[in-house]
Formats: structure tokens, C-alpha cells, sequence
């Protein structure tokens, strides 16, 4: 009887004292660079930076993010394989995306020449990150959205 009053006791405090996992969060984005210039790919590379606040660690197990480069749909970073985030600490998941300059120029119709001459004079674009993150954190999914902006340079 007294083991079944404690064990009792035990599952009542932790049931009562545990508010579930706490929704990570989307602190921004770090070493947005290109990686890879060529004239048939741009290679573009983001670390999104995160926070987790729980005492476990959990995935990313679905990011569905579109980038946009100067002001031009360019690429979809889609993944398919989880990704691990640490427990109680700030996170990075780098974003990979390969964007055509073909596909860039032929897009963007309103703005061609200036976005040409910009590009060649500056070597700069600017790469927007829109879309949604999906993190599971003991087994419950929290979605987080992602809209970021940037100029970076192109090397």
C-alpha cells in the first residue's frame, strides 16, 4: 500500500508539474553566401538559426521554403531528410538552394537590363527565404514560418 501511495503521488506531481514541450523558435538567418558561381548555376547557401527551449532535442522534419532572387521565383529548398536540432540551445540547419541565372535574366522581363547592369556592376542580388519550417519536439510538431531578406554579394 505505501509503494502504491508514492508511486501514486509521483505520477500525480509530474503529471500536473509538465507543461509539454515549449514551441522552438526562428532567430534568423547567418552566412547567407553564394558557395558556387558559374554561368549555368548560383549556388546559395543560408544558415537559419534557431532556438529549442525544451530539455530534449527533436528534427526538422519538413522544410518547404521558396527563394526568390530579385524579386524572381528562382528555387524551392525542399527536404527530405530529418535533420537534428540540440536540446536546450540555439540550433542551425543550413539551406541549400541552386538558382539558374538563365532562368533569373529570362524571368525577370520588367527589370531586365537594369537587373543586368546591377548585377554586373554590383555583383549583388537580393535572395528572399518565404515558406514554413516543421520541427518535432517529443513527438509534437510545431510549424514555424520563415520570411527573411537579404543583399548579398556574388564571388
Amino acid at each position: 500500500m505505501r509503494y502504491s501511495l508514492l508511486l501514486l503521488s509521483v505520477l500525480t506531481l509530474l503529471t500536473f508539474s509538465c507543461d509539454g514541450p515549449q514551441e522552438p523558435e526562428i532567430t534568423g538567418f547567418k552566412n547567407v553566401r553564394t558557395t558556387k558561381v558559374t554561368k549555368n548555376e548560383i549556388v546559395i547557401v543560408a544558415d537559419l538559426v534557431g532556438f529549442n527551449p525544451n530539455p530534449v532535442g527533436g528534427t526538422v522534419s519538413d522544410t518547404d521554403v521558396i527563394v526568390t532572387v530579385n524579386g524572381v521565383e528562382t528555387a524551392a529548398v525542399v527536404q527530405d531528410k530529418d535533420a537534428e536540432i540540440a536540446a536546450d540551445g540555439e540550433f542551425m540547419i543550413p539551406l541549400v538552394c541552386s538558382v539558374s541565372p538563365e532562368r533569373l535574366f529570362k524571368e525577370d522581363r520588367n527589370g531586365l537590363i537594369g537587373g543586368l547592369l546591377n548585377a554586373a556592376l554590383n555583383r549583388k542580388v537580393d535572395v528572399e527565404y518565404q515558406g514554413e519550417l516543421k520541427l518535432k519536439v517529443a513527438g509534437i510538431t510545431f510549424e514555424e514560418p520563415i520570411d527573411y531578406k537579404e543583399e548579398i554579394k556574388i564571388k
